[in-house]
Order: C-alpha cells, then structure tokens, then sequence
C-alpha cells in the first residue's frame, strides 16, 4: 500500500528506514478511536524493510488544522518535539552516568522516537507504537484503581528522582535542558478561560440545596473565580521543582498486565503540555482524573508509597531524600498546590460517563480533607 500513503507519510519512512519507499513492505493499522488524538492526527502502520523482514510498528502523530488555534497546537508539538530530542536523551544519559542501566530505578518506559519535523503547521513525531509490546490503554469509563496507581505512583516517582539529582549532581544541565520548555497548560487557559467556568457550572447544579449547603459554600469561589484559581495554581515559586509529565490522565499512561492481571510494566506516553513544576501537579492530575472512592480513600497510603519509591531512587543517585525533598514538604505542597491537578481533573472527568457523579465526587473528597 506505499503508493497510497500520502507523499509526505512516505517520505517520513524513507528518511527513517534510509530506503526508498518500493523496498518498504506497509500495512496500516487500526485508527484511533475517537477522542484519543486530542490535539492531531494519529496513523498507524507497520513498515518492513523487504531486506531484512523486521516489522517496526509506528505511530505517527501530525498537527492538523482543527479546533484549536494552530499557535497553540504548534507549541504544543515543539514541546513533546523538544522532549524526545533532547529532555529525554539527555535524562538518559544522566541515568546511565549516576545510576548504570541495571539500577532498578533506572527509567526506561518512554516510547521510541524515529523521527520529528518542526515545520511549523506540520509538526510530526513517529514513535514505537506501543500495543505490539504488549501495553494497552485503561478503558476510560473505568476508574483506575489502587494497585494501579500504586504502580503509577512508584513510576512517577523514579521519574521525578532524575530531575532532583540532576538539579543537585549537574545543575547547569537541568536549565540548559528546561530553559525553553513552554507552559501550555497556561497558555490554554488564559486565553480560554471558558471550558473552567462550564465545568463549575455543572458541578454547581449537582448540589442539593438542603444537605449539600456547606459543600456549595466551599465550592462557591471555585465557580466564582475558577480559571484564575487554575491559572495561580500553575505559579509554582517552591524550590522542589522537577520537569513534569503534566498531562496524567489514564489516556497517556500505558499498562502491560501478567497472567494474575497484576500491572506489570507501563510506559509514559504525551508529552505535549510537560513543564516545570512541583511533583503535586503530575501526583493530583493523575488520581484526582481517574480514581474511584477505593484509591482516592488510600491517598495517604499513595504519598506514602511514592515517597518510598522516590527516597530509594535518591539514595541511588547518593542523595538524602529528607534534605532533597523532605515527607514534610511533599504534604504541604500536597495542600498548597493541588489546584492545577483539581481543575484539569473535573475537565477530564467531564467527558467521562457518569461525569456530574464523579465530578461532584471528587469535590466531596476534596471537602473532606480540606483541600477547598
């Protein structure tokens, strides 16, 4: 099916398998399902050298005109483009210098990436297309739960660990690497401040007005005022900072399962919206977007294990975890800075079934342990 690729599609896999296209065996895949390419199109494939029969299964994401404005899709590109050219090599290769690839905590679950192009309007990443390793999507109408998370959190953690030592180990490397990493998250909102006040909305009008009275009250000024709260709750002026991955929902990580269906191994896709900040954001974004009672109820549980996994890392990389990021730091910045994970979350559950129960649920949760 070469010649039906579009030219450009194929002149993408004669640059990565350095071939002409007639010695390229391609079948296509299976399309996303709707709603799982937010920000362009994704195409599938599977390319054969005819020389060798290796089949490479690829994903390739390209920026399209569509709703969003094309300045904002644009950046968002450059930003997953800049993560796999040179946040991530360089993050790598950090590991590979203070931990050795055989350290358990050694973070290896990025996709592959073949090939970028920055053409502004018609940016393209191609990466390993992870469902033939075996890894798979959580269904999003299912709430995640605390054994996943257990497992998202430990991940996490690891992650969060490289940018601590190398902030402490090679900080000119960490600004160097950072230095132009936009945050699209605020972009977005700034100048779409509506998609926040809707969702409030909606929340607002699931409240009983008899036994719901303290929990509208303490909801009020989320309505009232939600996208500058949002938009504040991105100021982080703390000194833990860490490069996130900042867009946590269960859309962007992937779960590979054993025989007992245990998690046995994930990857980290979408880097599109990664910035700079508290670990909180990368924590709260992802249980607050896709956790039932049963996880959200063990949160401490969830902190106490990341911070577990987080302390081994360190003491890896020779650091002391309590002078790097103290337990005590982590709950305060838990309270202080949960914002951004609560709004992106209510916006993500939105789209979810259920979304006015589960909305209104994690409102109650953040009631409850005062974090309104």
């Amino acid at each position: 099916m070469a010649n039906t690729l579009p030219q450009h599609i194929q002149v993408i896999l004669q640059k990565i398998f350095n071939d002409n296209i007639e010695n390229l065996a391609i079948d296509e895949q299976e399309g996303n399902k709707s709603g799982d390419g937010y920000l362009g199109d994704l195409v599938f494939l599977t390319v054969t050298n005819k020389k060798d029969n290796v089949p490479h299964n690829l994903v390739i994401k390209q920026c399209v005109a569509g709703v969003y404005p094309e300045a904002f899709v644009t950046a968002t590109y450059l930003n997953e483009i800049n993560f796999y050219t040179k946040i991530w090599p360089a993050m790598t290769e950090f590991q590979k210098k203070h931990l050795g690839e055989e350290d358990p905590n050694f973070v290896k679950h990025m996709a592959k990436c073949y090939y970028t192009d920055t053409t502004k309007g018609a940016e393209k990443i191609v990466l390993d297309n992870l469902k033939f390793k075996g890894f798979e999507l959580h269904p999003k109408s299912i709430p995640l739960n605390f054994r996943q998370y257990a497992s998202i959190f430990k991940l996490y953690a690891k992650y969060h660990a490289i940018s601590f030592a190398m902030r402490k180990l090679e900080p000119e490397k960490f600004e160097e690497i950072t230095k132009d990493v936009s945050n699209n998250w605020e972009r977005f909102f700034i100048t779409n401040p509506g998609p926040v006040g809707m969702t409030t909305a909606k929340i607002k009008m699931t409240f009983n007005p008899t036994t719901d009275q303290k929990l509208a009250e303490a909801f009020g000024t989320y309505h009232d005022n939600g996208n500058d709260i949002l938009i504040a709750g991105m100021q982080y002026d703390g000194p833990y900072k860490v490069f996130l991955h900042a867009d946590c929902w269960s859309n962007n990580i992937m779960f590979k399962y054993n025989d007992y269906l245990e998690v046995d191994d994930l990857r980290i896709i979408d880097f599109q919206m990664c910035f700079v900040g508290t670990p909180v954001y990368d924590l709260t974004y992802s249980l607050f977007s896709g956790a039932g009672k049963e996880a959200l109820d063990r949160t401490d549980d969830l902190i106490d294990i990341y911070y577990q996994s987080l302390s081994e890392a360190l003491k890896n990389y020779g650091l002391d975890p309590e002078k790097t990021y103290p337990l005590t730091a982590l709950k305060e910045e838990w309270k202080k800075w949960n914002k951004f994970g609560f709004f992106i979350s209510i916006l993500v559950l939105s789209a979810k079934e259920n979304a006015k129960a589960r909305m209104k649920e994690l409102v109650q949760y953040m009631f409850d342990k005062q974090l309104l």
